[in-house]
């Protein structure tokens, strides 16, 4: 697909947009740490509890 080693940081992007709704492009770097993490956090909250909703 021609993305090479990039994957992560478009995964990063799209965590940021879909969890925290914010646009990745307007933080700095160091912003963009945070936000990913906050965002990880986020989606991994989501999962534990939707695993506790099916019995897992």
């Amino acid at each position: 697909m021609g993305l090479g080693g990039r994957t992560w940081l478009l995964e990063g992007d799209t965590l940021i947009r879909a969890h925290l709704h914010l646009d990745p492009d307007t933080l700095t770097d160091e912003e963009w740490v945070a936000q990913v993490h906050m965002a990880l956090w986020i989606e991994h909250r989501y999962f534990q509890n939707l695993s506790k909703l099916f019995g897992g």
